[in-house]
């Protein structure tokens, strides 16, 4: 129904109400003194001549409480000559609460009804008898003209009722008819019966008139919003409202109000409209939940038996419906469903949540899913074994299904095994082999696997489990065998078993967040001394080498892996400062000097030496490029970039000065220079990068030193610098225009004699002259640990390129090799021993000959040690994992040199 818009009414006329000044002189107008009299007359009407409507008011009373006869008619005289509608109003209201026969007199001299307030306008057109302007009152008048209807005055009643029956307006008829609605008055009532008043608005009220008038075809029975008034006059107090309202509602709703009808009983399951529902068989057609909720309710299962497979989970909320007749139909229904698709969606109800009402449905019915994976996963769900067997005899298909399961279905599949009892249903979950699973198998799977095979006493598969699942787990198993008197009947079975069994009663960490406590960043692992002074190292990248640039002109070869001597690289003109491999494995070596003699530049490719060139002075940096090439730095002020595989240089440019050390960033975009400062080089053209703003201090004070190494962050945005004055130095946004932020990353007591990332670890790690190793998180900062060196006065670091190992460098003619991979032990210690590499039996057992780790420690790498030499005792590669050689041992470089080949 429309809604009408409702006139917006004029503006009322201002209308003052009286001063206490003029409520004063009211008051002296009846005093017995002739002069007060007078004289508070003529202020008020002075005030009434101004337009005071105040005044009028009090001008009025004034006509009865003037004590003189002569003020009353001076009065009198004053008010029918008013001509303003805001006093003529203040006139009318003082006659309707007076009722003063002299003050009506001198209204009806004026003959002006009330504009305002409504009160006053509908009085003054009932006692004026202008009838005809209240027939087409606006709304405002409506309420006044019904009290007006039970006025004192006979005549004042008898027009207003007069009135109210013929009223024009739409809108007044609604306010007309809404009070009578919510006050049921009795001439009111006779009113709209004799008028034949019927309201548009609002919707209840128009409900109640037409029936009222027994006109029940001026109610539209198709709209939805109809049902909630009907329902409520069906319980009117009026016995003809509620008949007919409850007619309607058995046998005249449709379309959209049927449907809201429906809607009603469904959300209150009010007991009324319930037996109209089932007394009079109401069905709406849309939505389809609703239609299949009714037609559970009346009994159609017809309806229910056809139920689309989109509306299966309707039917199964059905069956914990609160009414029993719904619930048992539901059931009836699910097991009777006609539409194939519609069974399928039942049973895939069941395997997608669980819901036990559907899986019994469609047991009792004998569903199935159409495809066999789906058909195999339900009878194994369901518990019909034969069946299940019959299909899946091998278990290949749930083997399958279960991996690819999400968590909610693999855990049910759990309960599945574990409540059949069947060991021969556990390959369900370990795969075709235990060590094909047992590398993918959570803590949950593996506690069931256990329990179950335990249970059944079967001690050699749950042995074989001991040596595949996560080592809390084979410690637990250890604890079960040994306390059930089983061993292995195999020699070296039995062998491997007492040795865990006797390490499982020791002291252990097998917990990953504990042992991350107990184990140090890194360990020594082997101590080596050497004639001369170590000036610089590199690790090869594919061997087991590490290439020592010493100051007695030589360069050594050492095998970490054997602790041999590989190979002396002698005959240079002066001590070798600098080595690094290049990217295609050839050993790039380049001298140093005090003085200002020529440093020559060589590469050795295992076999030959090729001589590139030379800088004037010492060489300062040897930094290998991504394409295979190389660029160089020197004392004498220049930079150059050599071609490698044609043996000259390529491009060579002046620096404003000298470079202590320098890096190449991550993405090959730019070269640092490093000093007291650091300069920026586009390696596209070698030219110095212009125009970049002033690096500023941010954080804690950083004093200014001369670098002695450096390095690019991995991601190339950051530049760290290690200071003569044990600072680091943070440059951020070193390629931005706008914000280049210096901030200090660590400080050491002595001079920082090595930088070196791990991103392995997401770690950078710096040595001091004094000694100390810093460990510290990247990029956040936060120092991770601190370890002493054996050794002291470092004076260089390297990183194995795995990440693997690390070297210092010590100025006492000697360095230490250590070991990084004990801070990959503690996640290591979570995985499955059936998801463990040949590389981390090599890590665990260089770990376990490190005395100065906690027994706890080491009596946990034991056992895995233990473990995984078994599993790889036939395994020829173990041998050629990189490791070190713990010990301390002498490099003779001298005994060597004939190995060179070099004569400079």
């Amino acid at each position: 129904m429309a809604v009408r818009k409702k006139r917006r009414l004029s503006a009322e006329p201002v209308r003052a109400l009286p001063t206490p000044g003029q409520q004063r002189l009211a008051g002296l107008m009846a005093s017995p003194a002739p002069l007060l009299n007078r004289l508070a007359f003529l202020r008020l009407e002075r005030a009434l001549q101004t337009g005071d409507s105040g005044a009028a008011s009090l001008l009025a009373r004034g006509l009865d409480s003037a004590r003189s006869s002569s003020i009353r008619r001076s009065i009198r005289a004053a008010l029918v000559k008013i001509n303003r509608a805001s006093s003529i109003d203040s006139l009318w209201v003082e006659e309707g609460r007076s009722r003063s026969g002299t003050l009506l007199e001198v209204l009806l001299e004026l003959k002006q009804p009330a504009s305002a307030p409504p009160e006053a306008r509908a009085f003054s057109l009932l006692r004026l008898g202008r009838l005809e302007q209240l027939a087409d009152a606006t709304p405002d008048l409506v309420l006044p003209l019904i009290q007006a209807c039970e006025d004192a005055d006979p005549q004042i009643a008898s027009a207003a009722r007069q009135v109210i029956g013929q009223l024009q307006k739409e809108d007044a008829l609604d306010i007309l008819c809404t009070h009578w609605a919510r006050t049921r008055a009795q001439f009111l009532e006779k009113t709209i019966l004799t008028a034949g008043y019927l309201a548009h608005d609002p919707i209840d009220v128009r409900v109640l008139t037409a029936l009222k008038l027994n006109q029940p075809d001026r109610i539209d029975t198709s709209a939805a919003e109809i049902v909630a008034p009907l329902i409520a006059a069906s319980r009117d107090p009026d016995e003809q409202i509620a008949v007919q309202a409850d007619y309607l509602l058995r046998r005249a709703l449709s379309g959209a109000a049927l449907t809201e009808f429906c809607l009603s009983w469904s959300r209150t399951r009010d007991a009324n409209l319930e037996a109209i529902l089932t007394g009079c068989n109401l069905l709406p057609r849309q939505p389809q939940p609703l239609r299949l909720l009714c037609a559970l309710k009346l009994g159609r299962l017809d309806i229910a038996q056809k139920c689309p497979p989109g509306q299966i989970e309707g039917l199964l909320s059905a069956c914990q419906d609160a009414d029993e007749v719904i619930r048992s139909n539901a059931r009836k229904a699910l097991r009777n469903l006609q539409s194939p698709e519609s069974r399928a969606a039942l049973c895939q109800s069941f395997i997608a949540t669980g819901n036990t009402e559907a899986g019994q449905a469609a047991q009792d019915a004998g569903y199935l899913p159409s495809a066999s994976e789906q058909r195999a996963l339900f009878l194994f769900l369901t518990a019909q074994w034969q069946a299940y067997e019959t299909l899946d005899f091998d278990q290949r298909i749930l083997r399958a299904l279960y991996e690819t399961a999400d968590a909610n279905l693999r855990q049910r599949l759990r309960h599945t095994v574990q409540n059949a009892g069947r060991i021969d249903f556990l390959s369900i979950l370990t795969g075709s082999s235990d060590r094909e699973r047992a590398a993918r198998m959570d803590s949950a799977e593996a506690g069931l696997v256990i329990q179950m095979l335990t249970r059944s006493q079967n001690w050699d598969r749950i042995w074989q489990l001991a040596q595949e699942l996560p080592l809390a787990r084979s410690i637990e198993i250890l604890q079960i065998l040994s306390a059930n008197g089983w061993s292995p009947a195999q020699p070296d079975e039995q062998r491997l078993y007492l040795q865990l069994k006797d390490l499982a009663g020791q002291p252990l960490i097998p917990s990953p967040l504990e042992l991350a406590v107990q184990l140090p960043a890194a360990v020594p692992l082997a101590t080596l001394k050497i004639h001369g002074r170590v000036n610089d190292m590199a690790f090869a990248p594919d061997q087991p080498l590490m290439a020592l640039a010493t100051g007695s002109r030589k360069v050594v070869l050492w095998n970490f892996q054997t602790a041999q001597v590989s190979q002396v690289l002698a005959g240079f003109a002066h001590s070798v400062g600098q080595v690094a491999y290049l990217s295609n494995g050839q050993l790039a070596c380049a001298e140093r000097t005090n003085g200002t003699s020529q440093c020559d530049i060589l590469t050795f490719d295992g076999q030959n030496y090729h001589r590139i060139g030379s800088h004037a002075a010492s060489v300062t940096a040897l930094l290998p490029l991504a394409d295979g090439n190389l660029l160089t730095t020197g004392r004498d002020q220049k930079l150059v970039l050599w071609d490698i595989a044609a043996g000259c240089q390529r491009a060579s440019v002046d620096v404003a000065e000298w470079p202590r050390c320098a890096a190449i960033s991550a993405d090959g975009r730019f070269a640092a220079l490093v000093s007291d400062r650091f300069q920026l080089i586009d390696l596209a053209t070698l030219t110095p990068l212009t125009g970049l703003a002033p690096v500023y201090t941010r954080g804690a004070r950083i004093s200014p030193g001369m670098a002695r190494c450096t390095a690019f962050a991995p991601e190339g945005r950051e530049l760290l610098a290690g200071q003569m004055n044990g600072q680091v130095v943070r440059y951020s946004e070193i390629d931005s225009t706008q914000h280049r932020p210096k901030s200090s990353l660590t400080v050491h007591t002595g001079a920082v004699t090595g930088i070196c990332f791990l991103p392995r670890y997401r770690q950078v790690i710096t040595t001091g002259a004094e000694g100390e190793i810093h460990f510290i998180e990247w990029p956040s900062g936060k120092e991770q640990a601190r370890i002493l060196a054996p050794l002291p006065n470092l004076t260089s670091l390297e990183i194995s390129p795995k990440g693997e190992f690390m070297a210092t460098g010590s100025s006492d003619n000697a360095f230490t090799l250590w070991d990084l991979r004990t801070q990959a032990l503690p996640s290591i210690l979570e995985l499955p021993l059936a998801g463990y590499q040949p590389e981390q039996l090599a890590a665990i057992e260089s770990l376990v000959q490190v005395k100065s780790l906690p027994e706890p420690v080491r009596n946990t790498l034991r056992i895995l040690e233990a473990l995984l030499q078994h599993r790889y005792r036939f395994d020829i590669q173990i041998s050629e994992i990189n490791r070190i050689q713990p010990g301390e041992f002498d490099i003779l470089v001298d005994e060597s040199e004939a190995k060179s080949g070099y004569n400079g």
